[in-house]
């Protein structure tokens, strides 16, 4: 029988075996007819020593009678690779690394294995920022630079975007750098636009609220601009006037009701104050005799309780009791005495003299009606 060519290498081995150390040598024991086994690579990757038979039974490539997983030219074997927390079955080492995946190991599949990748800085571009997470969902979701395992947010730049420096708008800026130069910033990512800066506020247009307007786009609507940063509320457009608190006491910006609860005189919606706003009408005596000038007979009763005397009337030393000539809040016969000594006498100014009762600039009868008509009053209050 002839020796066949695959197995000459192998006796020459154990010949020169044999000749070196003639007792170290195992020799086989061949049987004839008994299959030859080799390197098989399967299609799945990775190595299998069977027969041919049974390598063409697997679907695989054999390598020849004798041959050696060692040295056969297969491919690895699969197994499952993370992508970040995501897993994918029947990868190639060298093609999970390179879609910057984690190998699990020959033969892994994603049931056996749990994704939990390791987390770093995610810078992210072209306005700055971070966000601390894995490479593929840096990579994938963000589009940013991953700076590595265990990174942190430290070392990426700091998000940019509008500040408002007054009324000017710069863009590219952080929010450090905008509030170092006594900005507002606008936040990340964001451009000046033509009214970035402009203050805005709620506007009055009649009694309706408007918010967000600027001061120019609410005038030009015909409004009434509130101010920078107000906002409508329940009672942002309730119309408002001036209000009389008393003589020459005149104050603006009330509603309605809130002059009336102070004790105004409410002088109708969107009117002001000059100098004949609050003028005077009139006298009013006080229930405790003394006198004020009031804007109206209404305010004199409302206001002070008191009892009108007049439009036009003026306070004078005996408006609210007359013939009381010596203010002790009686007129009796003292005041009477005072009256006769003055009788018949000119007054000059007329009324400037408190006994010229009528204020006609003369002492006469006509004083001396009125100051029996009221003798005998008690002007003082009650108690």
């Amino acid at each position: 029988m002839r020796c066949p060519l695959a197995l000459v290498p192998l006796f020459a081995a154990l010949i020169l075996s044999a000749v070196a150390s003639p007792s170290a040598i195992a020799w086989p024991v061949w049987s004839r007819g008994a299959p030859a086994f080799g390197a098989c690579c399967l299609p799945a990757g990775g190595c299998a020593l069977v027969t041919e038979s049974e390598c063409t039974s697997l679907g695989g490539s054999y390598n020849g009678d004798f041959s050696d997983c060692s040295t056969a030219p297969c491919a690895p074997e699969t197994g499952a690779c993370c992508f970040g927390f995501s897993c994918q079955d029947n990868y190639y080492p060298s093609d999970c690394q390179f879609q910057g995946g984690v190998f699990q190991g020959p033969g892994s599949n994603c049931g056996q294995v749990f994704c939990n990748p390791p987390t770093g800085a995610c810078c992210l571009f072209p306005f700055g920022g971070c966000v601390e997470t894995d490479f593929i969902t840096c990579r994938d979701n963000y589009q940013g630079d991953y700076r590595g395992n265990g990174t942190d947010c430290s070392i990426c730049p700091p998000p940019e975007g509008a500040c408002c420096l007054g009324n000017t708008c710069e863009n590219f800026l952080s929010q450090s750098s905008c509030q170092f130069q006594g900005g507002v910033w606008l936040g990340a990512a964001t451009f000046c636009q033509p009214t970035s800066c402009v203050p805005v506020g709620a506007c009055c247009i009649g009694t309706q609220c408007s918010d967000g307007l600027t001061e120019q786009d609410c005038s030009f609507n015909g409004g009434t601009f509130l101010g920078s940063g107000s906002i409508c509320d329940a009672n942002s457009c309730v119309p408002t006037g001036a209000c009389c608190f008393g003589v020459g006491s005149c104050g603006t910006g009330y509603t309605a009701d809130a002059c009336f609860a102070n004790g105004g005189i409410y002088l109708g919606d969107f009117s002001g104050c000059d100098e004949f706003s609050c003028l005077a009408s009139g006298a009013c005596c006080l229930p405790n005799q003394p006198c004020t000038l009031v804007l109206s007979a209404a305010h004199c009763l409302n206001q002070f309780g008191g009892v009108y005397q007049g439009d036009g009337s003026v306070c004078g030393p005996l408006t609210c009791c007359p013939g009381d000539f010596n203010f002790d809040g009686l007129v009796n016969t003292a005041d009477l005495v005072i009256f006769l000594g003055a009788f018949g006498t000119p007054v000059d100014p007329p009324g400037s003299f408190s006994v010229d009762l009528n204020s006609d600039g003369f002492v006469d009868t006509a004083d001396l009606v009125i100051f029996l008509g009221a003798f005998g009053n008690d002007c003082n209050p009650p108690g």
